[in-house]
């Protein structure tokens, strides 16, 4: 490198004597300032060629001992925020009731609140929002607490008064309060209204089938079906023997 400074001084400063004598250079000396100023360049070039280059990517600079390269920020990134502690206002999911036609076909659920006749109808709907969650049923003649938000915890069926379904009464689905096992129809309360008589430990679980059973005022048990009031929306039971003219369905714990 200096010596390429040392020719480059003398490329640039010519010597005193051709100052002061201001004649031309003769041949020779020509050809001795070309062949600087060519080592002159060549020295450039190397100097050049010679200068490191830092390495582009961040495994290359590693491989050279560099530290990696700073991220680019290609993104502004928006502000995240906490998720509310509060917990959801939707109720835990429950098995429901699955209500089925004759042939076997889904319908639907049995609806988790009453209708207009405060009993339980049929929704298509598997929001647990609109269909009733039950706690599941145990054994034979065991009651099913159900998902309502009404004030009487168990399903169950109530009748006007103090009929016989072997006579051809109606009980509806309704929400009901306690009554034991092998019981008749009892006047306990129930969202049929005052005046009815209900029955809550009803329910067999088998094979997934929830299957109704009914005490007559008697005490002797009666045969029975559900059946689904098409028109009021709402399911009801009566003597297995009768012909209702509405749609026979069944119960399944889904």
């Amino acid at each position: 490198m200096l010596r390429c400074i040392a020719v480059m001084r003398t490329l640039f400063s010519p010597p005193s004597s051709l100052l002061l004598h201001c004649r031309l250079p003769s041949r020779r000396s020509n050809m001795r300032w070309i062949t600087h100023l060519f080592f002159a360049l060549l020295c450039l070039l190397n100097v050049v060629e010679a200068r490191p280059q830092k390495p582009v990517t961040n495994a290359a600079r590693l491989q050279a001992g560099l530290p990696i390269l700073k991220p680019r920020n290609l993104y502004a990134p928006s502000r995240v925020e906490a998720r509310d502690p509060n917990p959801s206002n939707l109720p835990p999911s429950l098995p429901g009731i699955e209500v089925r036609d004759a042939s076997g076909n889904k319908m639907g659920y049995v609806e988790r609140f009453s209708n207009d006749f405060e009993f339980y109808g049929l929704t298509t709907s598997t929001d647990p929002n609109v269909r009733m969650g039950i706690v599941a049923p145990v054994g034979s003649g065991s009651e099913i607490t159900i998902s309502t938000g009404s004030s009487y915890p168990f399903l169950g069926f109530s009748l006007a008064g103090n009929n016989k379904l072997s006579d051809g009464f109606f009980a509806y689905c309704s929400s009901t309060a306690h009554t034991s096992p092998g019981a008749p129809p009892t006047m306990v309360g129930s969202s049929g209204g005052s005046g009815s008589y209900s029955e809550s430990s009803i329910w067999t679980l088998s094979g997934g089938q929830l299957i109704p059973s009914w005490i007559e005022p008697s005490g002797s048990p009666v045969p029975v079906a559900i059946y689904l009031n098409t028109g009021a929306n709402s399911f009801l039971i009566t003597d297995s023997q009768f012909d209702t003219g509405f749609p026979r369905v069944t119960f399944y714990l889904a």
